[in-house]
């Protein structure tokens, strides 16, 4: 088993490791339970290694498209904390002519599980095609962020279930968690200690067609606590809401 003494590291090597066509050396970047959480549908946990490297074991869909090699892009650290970093990478897949075939947006959500470094939780925008500056849907996501925040304030759990899309992925170190209905979306989130929020701050770190990377960092309790989240908001049957989330507690 290889270990990763950074995230950067852990983030490069799935790369890498996927260049490689080698399923257990793109496995071995993982820190399990893994997920992949996507605005086209539901998300699937992989509970071990060797249950990803089984389910990734060809790269013939890849090639058929032409596709011969990956290049990340310069990852933006969003958040930073002991044992979760937040990144903001992504990747184009290139042909035999250097020709693009597909770019994507992903935040990862690299966690230290043990000695090493690895990549629990990818949030991907895919749909994403260059798209710069303000938008409707980067304006979209943000403010459903912000009706988030303000339900949470005023600890009405339901109403911030009902602004997720379902399941709703939530991934700690070590730990991934899919809660399947708004019940068990609100339930979980009166298991977290409430505290009012003193002031917060919301940006899109990656926006795409129909799914948006936003980041939180909030002041809580007066100043005495401080929390960064990543959200992937996504677009659904016309519905926004949140998809897969990532909370990192100062």
């Amino acid at each position: 088993m290889t270990t990763y003494a950074a995230a950067l590291d852990a983030y490069w090597a799935f790369l890498e490791t996927f260049n490689s066509k080698d399923p257990d050396a793109w496995a071995d970047v993982m820190s399990y339970p893994h997920v992949r959480v996507s605005p086209r549908g539901d998300s699937h946990i992989f509970e071990t290694a060797a249950d990803y490297s089984s389910t990734h074991a060809s790269w013939q869909r890849f090639e058929a498209t032409g596709w011969v090699r990956t290049q990340g892009i310069e990852p933006e650290t969003v958040h930073q904390a002991d044992d979760t970093v937040h990144l903001a990478g992504g990747w184009t897949r290139f042909d035999a002519d250097d020709g693009i075939i597909l770019e994507n947006r992903v935040t990862y959500v690299i966690t230290k599980v043990g000695e090493s470094w690895g990549i629990q939780a990818r949030f991907g925008v895919d749909s994403w095609g260059g798209e710069q500056g303000a938008s409707p849907t980067e304006t979209a996501a943000v403010d459903l962020i912000e009706r988030y925040i303000k339900a949470w304030g005023a600890q009405d759990l339901a109403a911030c279930a009902a602004l997720c899309n379902i399941p709703l992925i939530q991934a700690n170190p070590g730990d991934v968690q899919r809660w399947p209905d708004a019940a068990a979306c609100a339930e979980a989130l009166s298991a977290r200690p409430w505290a009012p929020l003193s002031s917060h701050d919301v940006r899109a770190t990656q926006v795409g067609g129909t799914a948006v990377n936003v980041a939180v960092e909030a002041t809580l309790d007066g100043g005495d606590r401080r929390e960064q989240a990543a959200f992937l908001v996504t677009r659904r049957d016309d519905h926004w809401g949140i998809q897969g989330r990532s909370v990192i507690e100062l």
